[in-house]
């Protein structure tokens, strides 16, 4: 089952992050997607996310 979701961010991102789509040759959404499932697939990112959050949870 697919899932939706709304992503809000700066038009500097925004911009930024088309322009990486199109130099990629794919449309935003499928390279947003593509983006989040590597980094989600990427132990140590998923270590450095854990570690902000319990950072945050200590203040």
């Amino acid at each position: 089952m697919n899932k939706h979701i709304t992503i809000e961010m700066s038009d500097e991102t925004y911009d930024l992050l088309s322009a990486r789509a199109a130099d990629a040759g794919v449309e935003l959404e499928i390279y947003l997607v593509d983006t989040l499932r590597q980094r989600l697939e990427d132990p140590d990112f998923i270590k450095s996310v854990d570690e902000r959050i319990e950072a945050r949870a200590k203040t």
